[in-house]
This record gives structure tokens, C-alpha cells and sequence, in this order.
């Protein structure tokens, strides 16, 4: 009985706080990630302050930033992946009206109705979506058996 109480309070403290929920996803990514991230940041900055700074390329590069982020909060198996996956994606729509590619405007608006992304619709809609999953954890096993391969097989435990 106790224990259905506190999960009640612990949703109704998510429904509350979902702003403050989805910033907390930031943190806590390994440390590949973050340096990874700041990389991607001097390396787009070196290439934004090099040419004439407009509208449109500083929405190209926030565009960039955002979906690098996402990927690396795929990779660190946080929620806020959705998110900065769809204002990646407006970023982008926004680049491709200006230079009037039409063909990736209509990727952006039609990846997420993949079957690939209707995980990251649901990280959107549901905090706690993925608070009872985990990564599952690989050990190495035994190499493959193709004489021309030299790859090890992962298997999970």
C-alpha cells in the first residue's frame, strides 16, 4: 500500500515538473558524449564565425547542435532525444524552404512517422517511458569464425 503511494507521488511529481524533469536529462551522459558534443560545438562555431552570420545560419547551426545532441541522448538512452530530434528537424525544414529542397523538407516531416521513430513520439509524451528500461550489457565473446573476419562477436549477457 505504501509503495503504490509513493509512485503515485512520484508521477504526480513528474506531471508537475516536466519541464524541470526533461532538463535533468542532460545530465548524467558519459564523459565520451559530452566531449564529443563540445567538439561538434568548436567545430561548427569555427565554420559559423568564418562566414557572414545570417538568420539562416544560425538557425543551420542550432539546427546542427540540436541534432548532434540528440544522437548522443540516443546513445546515452535519454528521453529528451525526442524532443531535440523534432527542433532539429524544424531547424532544418527551416534551411530547406530558404534553399527550396524540397526533398528534404519531405524527409524531415516524414521521418517521424517512421516505424524507427514512433519510440521517440513516445519519449515525448511519457516521462517515465523509459525509466524501466535499461541498456543491456554486452560481454565479448568468442571471435567470429570466418577466416576472413577478425571481428568479435558481442553477445548480451
Amino acid at each position: 500500500m505504501d509503495n503504490s503511494t509513493s509512485l503515485q507521488e512520484d508521477r504526480k511529481e513528474r506531471k508537475d515538473n516536466y519541464f524541470v524533469w526533461l532538463f535533468k536529462q542532460l545530465h548524467g551522459w558519459p564523459v565520451q558524449n559530452y566531449m564529443l558534443w563540445f567538439f561538434a560545438f568548436g567545430f561548427q562555431l569555427a565554420i559559423l564565425i568564418q562566414n557572414k552570420i545570417t538568420t539562416l545560419t544560425v538557425i543551420t547551426f542550432i539546427g546542427t547542435l540540436l541534432g548532434t545532441l540528440c544522437v548522443l541522448a540516443i546513445n546515452a538512452t535519454k528521453a529528451i532525444n525526442g524532443w531535440l530530434g523534432l527542433i532539429s528537424a524544424a531547424c532544418f525544414i527551416y534551411a530547406g524552404l530558404a534553399a527550396k529542397n524540397y526533398l528534404s523538407i519531405f524527409s524531415k516531416i516524414c521521418l517521424p512517422f517512421s516505424p524507427f521513430s514512433r519510440q521517440r513520439a513516445a519519449c515525448i509524451i511519457s516521462p517515465g517511458y523509459r525509466q524501466h528500461r535499461s541498456r543491456p550489457k554486452f560481454t565479448k565473446a568468442a571471435a567470429v569464425s570466418s577466416p576472413h573476419s577478425f571481428r568479435t562477436a558481442l553477445r548480451p549477457e
